[in-house]
């Protein structure tokens, strides 16, 4: 006789962090330094964590984001980025940024770089599959520089990244809507017409503390939802897309060095 599969409880709701809580994703609440300022310059460090569905079984820790803030001149900033991801087998996608954009209300970015590769596994790293790239955004024109050729994608609106969001959304007003933007997801596929709302205040238990969150979603053409929790500081939290979180963990890529069992790439 057949041995009977063992049930499986599906989660059946949205991402959020109560349910991420729940879930045992949260981690340790991460300590506030007491000299952060959303206009100032920072560093916040993500592990990357997915769900599979299922309340038990199936989720876990896959990468870790790392975004280094750093204010220039008229309410400006650049902004460093480096995610890495795990994919099968141990393979790693490691991609590396660095934006410069405006003090506005989406944070519309005006140039960068970006530069993307594959390593680890059990064979050797794919310098094949690497890619580096720059880019431009003026007068309603984005510029993509690859490989020796030019794309232009024309639009009318301002223009965010999915990560330069991160650091808009921390000065972004308690109330209200921001204006139609659209979005260089990963700098590199157009996405328009994105607006982000204010949603309220959640309060949660995170690893014993009581805590009020600050809620805005993101909605818009070509990407899945996406929603940010924000602290009483102004500091992001939580960032959910889809099956997908972002947990502020200071340690992240340490973590996730751990899990890989890789010493690779630790530059900061």
């Amino acid at each position: 006789m057949a041995k009977s599969k063992k049930k499986r409880t599906a989660v059946g709701r949205p991402i959020t962090p109560a349910v991420l809580g729940e879930l045992k994703a949260l981690g340790d609440w991460p300590d506030l330094d007491r000299e952060f300022s959303p206009e100032g310059a920072w560093t916040h460090g993500y592990r990357i964590w997915t769900c599979h569905g299922y309340v038990s079984s199936g989720n876990e820790t896959v990468g870790a984001l790392r975004l280094e803030r750093k204010g220039v001149g008229a309410g400006g900033f650049t902004l460093r980025t480096r995610q890495r991801v795990v994919h099968s087998g141990g393979i790693t996608h490691s991609i590396r940024a660095e934006i410069r954009g405006r003090g506005d209300t989406i944070g519309s970015i005006t140039d960068w770089t970006l530069a993307s590769k594959y390593e680890g596994g059990k064979g050797p790293d794919r310098a094949d599959l690497g890619m580096s790239r720059k880019g431009a955004c003026k007068d309603g024109q984005v510029t993509l520089f690859v490989g020796g050729k030019t794309c232009t994608i024309q639009t009318q609106r301002p223009v965010a990244s999915d990560w330069s969001l991160f650091e808009a959304v921390q000065r972004m007003a308690v109330e209200g809507v921001s204006p139609t933007f659209d979005v260089l997801e990963h700098l590199t596929i157009h996405r328009p017409y994105h607006r982000i709302r204010y949603g309220g205040v959640d309060q949660i238990n995170w690893s014993g503390k009581s805590v009020k969150l600050h809620h805005y979603y993101q909605l818009g053409q070509g990407m899945l939802p996406y929603e940010y929790w924000l602290d009483a500081s102004r500091r992001l939290v939580v960032v959910t897309t889809g099956a997908r979180a972002y947990i502020l963990d200071p340690k992240a890529h340490e973590k996730l060095d751990g899990k890989t069992g890789s010493g690779k790439d630790k530059r900061a």
